[in-house]
């Protein structure tokens, strides 16, 4: 049996415990909650300095955020998702009566304002590279395409925004920009994003990852879709699996999961543009800026996390831990 990754940290402990961790592993839950409690535990020195290990290796990583635009850091790489769960080889308590960490709304704050940190130093270092320059005095919006990931500027300065326009639309950046946009919406409500975007833009993104396909390209034929060049998606999907074997899935079961999603967004369809779910975001010299939801996580707004974070500590008489902000 492979070994799950998040147990890593049993190759520190004493062969007994080793053993019924193990266990509970392939029996169930119940065992690794007993297993766990045989393990040392940390003190709250020991995971106070795990934390501020990673939010110091996190700063160190906006210095080196590079020049293309990344949606996703993995929190930071694994040292930010691995401080919460693990200190020096020792699982401990994931909240005690000292300290709460990585709650879901407060781990989702985080790794957003993070994302946010870093692709504003990815897209300052692009402006820089092309030796574009914003001055205080200038506003502008990106627009994503939902459907081909073109990046669209307007604002302030119409030469400046063709030529920050030209410098963006390159790679992956369109694409990335979109996701960090829909997942920092997602989770704060944003009016821009709807369920019936969300799926023709996810259909959309998957079938052109496997088969490279727009499916916003093609007409739709029933609860299918005909390429261009006059191919059916369908089979195209069955084609691909299979010549793509997926563990637990036979042929016909992958197939009939990507048949599902072409039934989703045949429900819809691509031709009615008041469901093509665009996604926008202001941007000025300070970096990004949210548009259509209550909080933003751009720079000078974020005043609502720090209140969220003190507000959570006194409510609890606890200390809150997090990996960035």
């Amino acid at each position: 049996m492979k070994k799950a990754d998040g147990f890593a940290w049993q190759s520190d402990l004493p062969d007994a415990a080793k053993a019924k961790i193990s266990k509970a592993i392939i029996y169930g839950k119940p065992q690794i909650k007993k297993a766990a409690a045989e393990v040392p535990k940390a003190t709250l020195a020991d995971v106070t300095a795990a934390f501020d290990a990673a939010k110091a290796e996190n700063k160190a990583r906006l210095e080196n955020a590079g020049n293309e635009i990344i949606a996703v850091n993995d929190r930071a790489g694994k040292n930010i998702s691995y401080a919460s769960t693990r200190i020096n080889g020792a699982r401990y308590d994931y909240q005690s009566s000292e300290y709460i960490s990585n709650g879901a709304y407060l781990s989702e704050l985080d790794k957003n304002s993070f994302d946010r940190q870093m692709i504003n130093r990815q897209i300052g270092n692009i402006l820089s590279e092309s030796g574009i320059t914003i001055s205080d005095n200038e506003n502008y919006t990106f627009t994503v395409d939902a459907y081909t990931n073109r990046i669209t500027v307007d604002g302030s300065d119409k030469g400046k925004a063709a030529e920050i326009e030209n410098v963006l639309n390159k790679g992956q950046n369109g694409k990335n920009l979109y996701d960090h946009i829909r997942l920092c919406g997602t989770w704060e409500n944003n009016s821009q994003i709807f369920k019936e975007g969300q799926t023709l833009r996810y259909s959309n993104e998957l079938v052109k990852e496997l088969i490279g396909v727009n499916l916003a390209e093609c007409t739709q034929n029933g609860n299918d879709f005909i390429t261009p060049d006059n191919r059916s998606v369908k089979e195209m999907l069955h084609e691909y699996a299979k010549a793509n074997p997926t563990d637990g899935f036979t042929v016909e079961s992958h197939t009939k999961l990507l048949h599902s999603y072409i039934d989703h967004a045949a429900e819809y369809g691509y031709s009615d543009s008041s469901l093509k779910m665009d996604l926008s975001i202001k941007f000025n010299s300070t970096g990004l800026h949210d548009i259509g939801q209550k909080n933003s996580y751009g720079n000078g707004d974020t005043d609502w996390i720090d209140d969220y974070v003190n507000d959570l500590g006194v409510s609890s008489g606890k200390k809150v831990m997090t990996t960035f902000i």
